[in-house]
């Protein structure tokens, strides 16, 4: 049986790396994609909904409906990204539950993203090293996996669909 769960959150594609931002409405997860969009080239997988599931063993993760390709900025309403700053999916490598800095404890107990087994770190998106610490993080993944999973990128159901 293949699980779906859909989130109110934003999603890109960095470095190998499929990054969830979730949190609250106005905790900056729109805000944090485009920085990782125009300031580091990620890619985007989707902003405000993003439907996760299960595939080849590994969770994945793509805009839910038709929110494909489109990013609300605040002050200037929703953007339509070119297609080479877009991926219609990708695995799901860690999850950023953004939340205000007061509220990030120092020494973190590490947790695990229920149901899909990845892990959650907590981010203040609005901090000056924001981007740094995803660098890091990043950093910390490909030092975990022995190989850069490129295999795992999926350009469309249909290929998806392919590999099983």
């Amino acid at each position: 049986m293949t699980q779906h769960v859909f989130l109110h959150a934003s999603a890109v594609y960095w470095q190998g790396c499929g990054i969830l931002m979730t949190g609250p409405s106005g905790t900056g997860k729109s805000d944090l994609a485009l920085r990782l969009l125009y300031e580091k080239q990620a890619q985007l997988v989707t902003d405000d909904g993003c439907e996760l599931f299960i595939e080849k063993e590994q969770p994945f993760m793509r805009a839910a409906g038709t929110l494909a390709g489109y990013l609300e900025v605040r002050g200037m309403g929703v953007i339509q990204v070119p297609p080479s700053a877009q991926i219609s999916s990708c695995a799901l490598t860690f999850v950023l539950d953004l939340k205000p800095y007061e509220q990030i404890s120092r020494l973190p107990e590490s947790e695990l993203f229920k149901p899909f087994e990845v892990p959650v770190y907590a981010l203040d998106p609005f901090e000056v090293s924001a981007l740094a610490k995803i660098s890091a993080l990043v950093d910390v993944h490909h030092q975990r996996a022995s190989f850069y999973p490129q295999d795992l990128l999926l350009d469309s159901p249909k290929q998806a669909a392919q590999h099983l």
